[in-house]
């Protein structure tokens, strides 16, 4: 699974009337920076969304849709080891470290220098998975999936394979960018991404209405898509003082240093990607019959049940804690290379607080509001009530686990610009060990719910320890009032989705209906409910802020 487009991942606003964190010059960029990001980055999601209705119209979660996802794992695995997020991790602190040195024309060698190295590595490397791919898909689909299945998995995983140089080289440019503060086109990059996409499921429509055929041409624009978002951000290196010019040599130590503190991030991330792999391979192999809440679906639609699921997890995910992360991993970077370890323990905190004061009321409003979100984005033509209700059972098992997931990215982060790399690696591996544990011990009972569900107790489980190594290699943490903001934004969170959802079930569904249109005015009704009902008994509990969103249109204006 992948969280919509492949993206390049605060000093971030603060949770509460007292904002610790950088000086509050820094304070207020980053808050400006992760505000912008996030509008970015919504509109992204946005897009995303509208091609996953999309394709859930025109193919639904079936089996042909499946064979999508699990060819898709395998060049998401490689570019988690080797591409953007990997190499980002590992380049962003060697580039920032020359720049605040001063050895501005040093780093942008390096930069030129570490491309080089990605094109004499992973071409090969990419011809090689795509030989291989047969002996990597076909062992795991037989029971499943039928031989044209297994080969249309097989096809599909060679036209995808690609994305995964494209992305290494572009992970580069946007770690540059990143650097001096500029993030909006690398957020927006997506955007087009999936307007690519959406284009070319349109010219697979007017082609044919064979599924198969049309799941090729989706992974075709997806590559073509990828090529795009790479290449828009490159206009924004203009001015940086600097240019990328392609050098494939290791003379520099700093081009060394990059790919050392490459190869723990690449285990970490690594790892990630193996979970979800293997996820996606036990789904294949849950059986239409297990549980009664998979009847009337395909036998092989279990990946694509998860996808779905796991595509409307990620939409808070993606605009509220990628953004948070992606704006604060500089600035941390910077912290370090300065010295700064109290303002860095002071930023973390106020970034794990904000994550918390975000993803907690989205969890529990993806929770109770599962079925009607599910049905609203995803219940349109082949798409039917069977298959919503499946997703809404599979977002509940993730939804458990959403708010740590946002906390592990930005744990992770501080671990890297400490350059502490083998340590969220050792994480990873213990969370693999339990996400396998879990999901191996339940998917034959629950189906896909228990493969979400182990997605979420790993999720746990990773937080507590990165939070636990973290705080022992810094200055002192301020736990108890995370805790605080915790159990106060959970509190808040209940309240205010609980009355939204007594709203919404008991007195506008029975009313309205279940129809698409009363959906819509319903969700949105619940949400209008919800919000103000949670920014202010959160205000009342002191962990949220007045007055928030005054401050944030003000700052969008």
């Amino acid at each position: 699974m992948e969280e919509d487009p492949p993206q390049p991942e605060t000093a971030p606003a603060a949770t509460t009337n007292a904002e610790p964190g950088a000086p509050a010059g820094e304070r207020q960029r980053i808050r400006a920076a992760t505000i912008l990001f996030s509008l970015a980055t919504a509109s992204s999601r946005v897009a995303g969304l509208l091609r996953e209705m999309v394709t859930a119209a025109l193919i639904g979660a079936t089996t042909t849709y499946s064979a999508f996802i699990v060819a898709n794992q395998i060049p998401n695995l490689l570019r988690s080891l080797v591409a953007d997020s990997a190499l980002s991790a590992a380049f962003v602190p060697v580039f920032t470290e020359l720049d605040e040195r001063g050895e501005r024309d040093r780093a942008w060698r390096v930069a030129g220098a570490v491309c080089g190295v990605i094109i004499a590595v992973l071409g090969p490397l990419t011809v090689l998975a795509m030989i291989l791919a047969p002996h990597v898909v076909g062992p795991f689909l037989d029971d499943t999936f039928t031989p044209s299945q297994v080969r249309d998995t097989v096809q599909l995983a060679r036209v995808l394979m690609p994305i995964v140089l494209i992305l290494a080289l572009s992970g580069v440019v946007v770690g540059i960018l990143n650097t001096h503060g500029r993030f909006g086109a690398a957020a927006l990059a997506p955007v087009f991404w999936n307007a690519v996409i959406l284009m070319s499921l349109a010219v697979a429509v007017v082609i044919t209405d064979d599924p198969r055929r049309q799941v090729v041409i989706y992974a075709i624009g997806t590559v073509v898509g990828t090529v795009v978002q790479a290449v828009l951000p490159v206009p924004w290196l203009r001015g940086l003082g600097g240019s990328i010019r392609l050098r494939s040599t290791w003379r520099d130590p700093k081009v060394r240093e990059v790919f050392v503190l490459m190869l723990p991030v690449t285990l970490s991330l690594g790892l990630i990607n193996v979970q979800q792999l293997i996820s996606a391979l036990l789904a294949a192999k849950v059986d239409a019959n297990t549980g009664a809440w998979l009847s009337g679906l395909d036998a092989g639609a279990g990946p694509a049940l998860l996808d779905k699921a796991f595509r409307i997890y990620m939409l808070p995910q993606g605009i509220f804690s990628v953004a948070v992360t992606t704006v604060v991993f500089p600035t941390l970077a910077r912290m370090v290379a300065r010295g700064d370890r109290a303002g860095f323990a002071e930023t973390v905190d106020a970034g794990l607080r904000q994550i918390l004061m975000l993803l907690v009321p989205s969890s529990v409003f993806l929770a109770v509001m599962c079925e009607p979100v599910t049905r609203l984005l995803y219940q349109y033509h082949a798409f039917n009530a069977d298959q919503t209700r499946a997703v809404a059972l599979v977002l509940v098992a993730f939804a458990l686990g959403l708010t740590f997931n946002g906390l592990t990215l930005l744990l992770i982060r501080s671990l890297f610009s400490l350059r502490l790399t083998w340590l969220p690696t050792m994480v990873s591996v213990a969370t693999l060990a339990v996400n396998l544990v879990v999901a191996i011990a339940s998917y034959r009972t629950f189906g896909v719910l228990g493969i979400a569900l182990a997605t979420s107790v790993a999720n746990v489980v990773g937080v507590v320890l990165l939070y636990v190594l973290l705080s022992r290699r810094t200055e002192p943490l301020g736990t108890a009032r995370t805790v605080v903001v915790a159990v106060g934004t959970l509190v808040a969170a209940c309240i205010a989705v609980g009355l939204a959802a007594a709203a919404y079930y008991l007195a506008w569904e029975p009313l309205a209906g279940d129809g698409i249109l009363a959906t819509l005015a319903g969700v949105t009704a619940a949400l209008g409910i919800a919000a103000p009902i949670y920014l202010e008994v959160g205000a009342r509990l002191g962990v949220v802020r007045r007055g928030l969103l005054a401050s944030l249109r003000r700052r969008r204006a």
